[in-house]
């Protein structure tokens, strides 16, 4: 019979392993069941995230199905036909929308008028679903895309699927799209079993799926959609893989438990035979040692609080590049213990496919001269993850000045770099973002300038017919909206240019008496028409004129002035100016006034923001795009000056600015503004290329009053023929036609080397320099950008065509 011996080292170290393996069994239990509940629900979890994702694609491909066979009856002539003039046989409109759907499709079309009318009806909806049609037509909500949304209806659930009627690029109409889901086998192929169950809810029309047992429904959101996904899970599958997680990882324990015992107690006997024989050994080896390292205590205990408390990583190696020590920053930098890497060289650990061969060889080129060196180096952690760090690295040196290794100091830099990456990219999409604006601007301008040059040459064409006073009155009105129509093309051009750093002043002598009286001559008319009083006080000691941008600061003081009239109901109206000299140079204070509506406090700097008004219904009230005071300040801003207000909520508004100007001695013919007088085009013919037929006819009456034979063409190409059939004394050349745009077209009638070419002048709707240096260089003498006038035409066939007998004759 076994009798345990205290004193028998064997069975010490029996009971030792014997207690040491029970705890160690007790506690690994414990932890081992803690960790199999928690990896059992990881590995449901992780389980569910690769079938959410394949669900969500499931949606949005059954969504982009349907959609596709939606876009199919939008699109179509047949569809919008109907949707603007109804329709007129039922029958045939029937089968040309079943066409459309497809074979096998089962759904239902309805179509509704841009009022919320029902114009064609293949399956009546629920009453709560067609108030939310209707509803959604006259609020225009469902006139901006595409929408999905769910409904039950006799038990059977329905996706409805609405889309905006799009006639010239304006919703003026809506069609319906109902098709049935089965709910039962909706997500039959995406995992639903007898373990799971998935389904869909949504808020609108309080539609969602109901699981068909008693578990706990879980909800999640389905990015860029209105939808939620439901998920219901048995509680069975987590404690089945809890259980057998833990029965698994328990047998492997206790096998390794068991082989650990038995190799123990194999070779413990032998390691404990003589310990106390190793001990005396170690203990001589230790008395030895003490007195040189005592010497070396001092220093290695400053070397060990300069290490410590390091953020950067420190690594040594020897001659080989290989590590024989790393500090603790170099521990949670890379995920390296010292004793994994020591003996290893840095580059075979930390350097991944993505590290740049160039730096490295630059690496080993400095190591293999015994130099110092600077470099920037991605590298890899242990968990596989990239990070970027700058080392600086040295040569260490023994007594004697022989090299023995290297220290290398890394900085972890992946924030830097990674912002630098960051911002390298937000340049490039500014970029992208500045060519769009700048290619929507140049199409806004043109699409907006080719009607009003129709719109605004017609109002001029009238104005110098026989008309009524009424029909004055009509013209004026008519001409004025256009021109206020343009006023806010070119505000919206202004800030884009200003936005862009492209807004650039054009330094000319002026008087400023002349300037002032111009303002009055404009401003005083508007005053009396809202019976408001307008005063205009002007100081100027001085006799010389202003060297600045006439243009812009005429544009800051009716951008004021414009402000003042327009919010001012009762009252008066004021501008002051005043030009005082100092020191050769001049300081021009303005003062624009007015009893209006005023401007709150906390309002002052919000007005100065573009698209902004003082009040959330400003805009409705009075109008206006909310630039004029952004480009004002911007302008103001350019010219080196300051801008500030002083406002009280209903008693009215003072705008202050101060301008530097230069000043100069010009006398008052030098800044005499030329009249242009009407061009006499008796005996001379022109060539009008413009596809649009209002602006050519436009152009024609202005020819015609002046004069001129004309012919017009209707593209480029059809120009390019007509010039060399026949003499013309100019070409009217329009930017953008079909066949044959006018940039190419001149530049095909400069190289035909004719006898006697004629003056090209370009007519474009795109108000940008680009455009006009462009049409210049391909060949037009001039450019007119549109809207057209008579004074513009004037003016340029001054500078370009030579003056005719009759010409020359009227003038002497």
């Amino acid at each position: 019979m076994f009798k345990f011996d205290k004193k028998n080292g064997m069975h010490l170290f029996s009971v030792f392993l014997i207690v040491g393996a029970s705890v160690f069994m007790l506690a690994s239990f414990l932890f081992v069941q803690h960790q199999a509940r928690e990896t059992a629900q990881i590995l449901i979890n992780e389980s569910l995230k690769v079938k959410f994702v394949a669900i969500e694609r499931y949606v949005f491909e059954f969504f982009k199905l349907h959609e596709q066979r939606l876009d199919r009856v939008t699109s179509h002539p047949v569809v919008k036909g109907a949707t603007l003039e109804g329709v007129s046989d039922s029958e045939a409109f029937s089968d040309q929308v079943s066409l459309l759907k497809g074979a096998g499709a089962s759904a239902y079309i309805n179509l509704y008028d841009f009022s919320g009318g029902l114009v064609f009806q293949e399956s009546k909806l629920p009453q709560i679903v067609e108030d939310y049609v209707v509803s959604g037509v006259e609020t225009e909500t469902l006139m901006e895309g595409v929408s999905y949304s769910f409904f039950s209806s006799n038990e059977i659930d329905y996706l409805l699927l609405t889309s905006p009627v799009l006639y010239n690029g304006y919703a003026e109409g809506l069609v319906t799209y109902t098709t049935p889901v089965a709910e039962s086998n909706f997500f039959e192929s995406l995992g639903t079993d007898t373990m799971h169950w998935f389904g869909i809810a949504q808020d609108r029309l309080d539609w969602q799926m109901t699981p068909p047992n008693a578990w706990q429904v879980d909800m999640f959101p389905i990015e860029g959609t209105e939808l939620s996904l439901l998920y219901s899970v048995s509680p069975q599958l987590v404690s089945d893989a809890e259980s057998n997680l833990t029965r698994s990882l328990f047998v492997g324990m206790a096998i390794a438990v068991s082989l650990s015992l038995f190799v123990m107690f194999v070779f413990g006997r032998k390691v404990l035979v003589s310990p106390f024989r190793s001990l005396a050994e170690s203990e001589h080896q230790l008395y030895e040692q003490s007195i040189e390292l005592k010497a070396k205590e001092a220093e290695s205990a400053r070397l060990a609080r300069v290490v410590k408390y390091m953020r950067d990583a420190v690594v040594f190696t020897d001659l080989d590049t290989k590590i024989t020590w790393v500090n603790g920053a170099f521990e949670r930098l890379t995920g390296y213990s010292q004793a994994e890497m020591m003996g290893k060289k840095p580059g075979d650990m930390l350097q991944g496919e993505s590290t740049d061969k160039e730096t490295t060889r630059q690496i080993r080129d400095a190591i293999d001269r015994r130099a110092s060196g600077f470099f920037e180096v991605l590298n890899y952690n242990k968990s596989d993850q990239s990070y970027w760090i700058e080392i600086a690295l040295t040569p260490l040196y023994t007594k004697d000045g022989q090299v023995e290794g290297f220290m290398a100091v890394e900085r972890d830099i992946t924030q830097r770099v990674e912002l630098e990456a960051s911002l390298k990219v937000k340049a490039v999409e500014a970029e992208a973002a500045n060519i769009a604006k700048s290619q929507f601007l140049a199409a806004m301008s043109h699409e907006l300038r080719t009607p009003m040059n129709g719109i605004l040459g017609v109002g001029e064409l009238l104005s110098n017919t026989p008309l009524n006073e009424e029909q004055h009155e009509y013209v004026d009105t008519f001409v004025a909206s256009g021109k206020h129509m343009l006023n806010v093309l070119n505000d919206i051009l202004d800030f884009s240019k200003i936005e862009a750093g492209k807004l650039e002043l054009e330094q000319r002598d002026f008087h400023l008496k002349e300037l002032v009286e111009r303002l009055e001559r404009l401003y005083q008319p508007l005053c009396l028409d809202k019976n408001l009083e307008f005063y205009c006080e002007y100081f100027q000691p001085c006799e010389k004129a202003l060297r600045a941008d006439e243009t812009r600061l005429s544009q800051i003081l009716q951008n004021l002035l414009s402000n003042a009239v327009k919010f001012t109901q009762q009252g008066t109206v004021g501008l002051s100016v005043s030009l005082i000299e100092k020191e050769s140079q001049g300081e021009l204070t303005i003062q624009v006034s007015d009893t209006g509506i005023g401007i709150s406090k906390e309002k002052h700097s919000a007005i100065f923001d573009p698209f902004s008004q003082a009040e959330g219904d400003t805009t409705r009230r009075f109008g206006g795009t909310g630039l004029g005071l952004s480009i004002t300040k911007d302008i103001v801003k350019a010219m080196k000056g300051t801008i500030e207000l002083s406002s009280v909520m209903g008693e009215g508004s003072q705008f202050t600015i101060v301008l530097p100007v230069a000043l100069t001695d010009v006398s008052d013919e030098d800044t005499q503004q030329e009249v242009i007088p009407e061009f006499d085009g008796t005996g001379l013919s022109a060539l009008i290329a413009e596809d649009t037929r209002v602006n050519a006819v436009v152009l024609g009456k202005f020819l015609a009053n002046k004069g001129f034979e004309y012919e017009v063409v209707e593209n480029g190409q059809l120009a390019v023929e007509r010039v060399q059939q026949r003499h013309f004394d100019c070409v009217l050349m329009d930017n953008h036609m079909p066949e044959m745009d006018g940039i190419e077209a001149a530049r095909a009638i400069s190289s035909l080397n004719l006898d006697n070419p004629p003056i090209i002048i370009g007519c474009t709707a795109d108000a940008f320099e680009h455009t006009r240096q462009k049409m210049i260089s391909e060949g037009c003498t001039d450019v007119i950008t549109k809207p057209v006038s008579s004074e513009k035409l004037n003016k340029v066939f001054h500078a370009t065509l030579p003056p005719n007998s009759a010409n020359s004759a009227k003038q002497a």
